[in-house]
């Protein structure tokens, strides 16, 4: 470096000519101990300044095969989080988003990742995984989505038993409000619904048999052609029961 060296303090316009190298052994058995501190005071009262505490930007003219990392926290040599030079961030253990004490695991027996969220509370409108990109899809072609499920199976044998999507909730005691496992809905109007107690609502959001459905039934022919069963606006609740034969002979 020049201008800096020993314990110097490294100032604005400090050139770096080679890596920088921190290294000390602190005995203190006290207090909090940095290995460095970045501690920048920002006093701008307007404008239009934008500000970074940290900038990592490499020049990539030619690289090796090896391991490229932007950074890289190890302790006792061994890697605990580092981001690479495409932005991918690798993790060996939890990440603790800091909100309603919600964290991401890895490795865990049994899962890929699994988020959790160790809140509990009484706010009326809590959601533990919300997914939502901030905007609004505008292309006019292509198929876009919020959350795709693909995986793949080769199994050639065994007794296997595989689930894409697991839904499996603990009532210890819930409230007289709805209780749906699935709620598809469209501008908040439910389209599809699946209660706690297995019915399933196509149409209406409270469904009051084990299939319920607000509109025409239609029964598609094998080939061609179907059956559909339409209700009046007023159907005035009638159940039909059918035979225990099936009529012919």
């Amino acid at each position: 470096t020049s201008g800096v060296s020993g314990s110097s303090v490294a100032k604005a316009g400090d050139t770096m000519t080679g890596p920088l190298v921190i290294g000390s052994t602190n005995a203190a058995t006290s207090g909090t101990v940095y290995g460095a501190q970045v501690t920048p005071t920002y006093n701008q009262a307007s404008g239009t300044a934008a500000n970074t505490d940290l900038l990592i930007n490499r020049t990539q003219t030619a690289i090796g095969s090896g391991t490229q990392n932007l950074i890289d926290a190890q302790v006792n040599g061994a890697s605990k989080f580092s981001v690479n030079n495409l932005g991918a961030i690798y993790n060996s253990g939890n990440i603790y988003t800091g909100v309603n004490n919600g964290k991401i695991l890895s490795g865990l027996t049994g899962y890929t990742l699994q988020l959790q969220n160790n809140w509990s509370g009484n706010n009326p409108n809590y959601f533990a995984v919300n997914i939502s990109n901030g905007s609004t899809y505008s292309q006019t072609s292509g198929a876009a989505g919020a959350l795709s499920i693909t995986p793949t199976y080769n199994q050639a044998s065994g007794t296997a038993a595989n689930t894409d999507l697991l839904i499996n909730r603990t009532e210890t005691a819930v409230g007289s409000g709805a209780q749906y496992l699935i709620d598809a809905q469209v501008g908040g109007t439910s389209k599809f619904n699946v209660t706690n107690s297995g019915k399933v609502g196509i149409g209406t959001p409270t469904p009051g048999s084990a299939l319920d459905i607000k509109g025409v039934l239609r029964l598609s022919g094998a080939t061609s052609g179907y059956v559909g069963f339409q209700p009046a606006a007023v159907a005035g609740s009638t159940t039909y029961t059918l035979p225990a034969a099936d009529g012919t002979g």
